[in-house]
């Protein structure tokens, strides 16, 4: 899991002309990384299994009770 995290993390922001952008929309089921979420996914559980060096008072923490809950 912690690979996914560090790679998605390094993933330009985008910066990508209209035409790429509309040909992307038309022949690439994922999202455009301007749709992505622009951060560290410390809502779910397997965020803080990949880095348990993370502890209550750490910027990156968030308590339990604090993340949503999907399904």
């Amino acid at each position: 899991m912690w690979q996914y995290i560090v790679l998605a993390l390094r993933e330009p922001a985008g910066g990508n002309r209209e035409e790429a952008e509309r040909t992307w929309v038309y022949t690439n089921p994922h999202f455009a990384n301007k749709c992505r979420e622009n951060g560290l996914p410390c809502n779910v559980p397997e965020f803080y299994e990949a880095f348990p060096e993370i502890q209550p008072g750490d910027a990156l923490y968030r308590n339990a009770s604090q993340r949503p809950v999907i399904w």
